[in-house]
């Protein structure tokens, strides 16, 4: 290269990383601001579960709300999943990106922690 492009190349570099950066950070906004939500709610279930006996009868209607909470949350991942097959891959492979599937992820492990009987278990003995 010769060394007076060597600029331009590095400013076109520096250029597309921007705008790499810009369109994921367009990308997660929502479902960051959803997961941040997520979070919480899981919080206080998890809280709710601690101090629920698993033959409690408010361990069926824990695990049904923890149940239809998971199940938003991955409608939500199935969608954010969809918007990636869209998009170019080096911006799919963007650490804002994988961050936020990483922390969808952790919520849903969460949300299995929060259960105070085992998913599928739905019946009181």
């Amino acid at each position: 290269m010769h060394p007076s492009t060597a600029g331009v190349h590095r400013r076109r570099t520096r250029s597309q990383a921007l705008i790499d950066r810009r369109s994921a950070i367009a990308l997660v906004a929502p479902v960051n601001h959803l997961i941040r939500d997520w979070q919480t709610q899981v919080s206080q279930l998890l809280a709710r579960g601690q101090r629920t006996d698993p033959s409690d009868p408010d361990s069926k209607r824990l695990n049904d709300e923890l149940g239809v909470l998971e199940g938003l949350i991955q409608a939500q991942l199935r969608e954010f999943d969809a918007q990636l097959d869209v998009i170019p891959s080096e911006l799919r492979r963007h650490d804002r990106i994988k961050d936020t599937r990483r922390a969808i992820e952790t919520v849903l492990a969460r949300i299995d922690s929060a259960r105070p009987l085992p998913r599928g278990n739905l019946q009181l003995h």
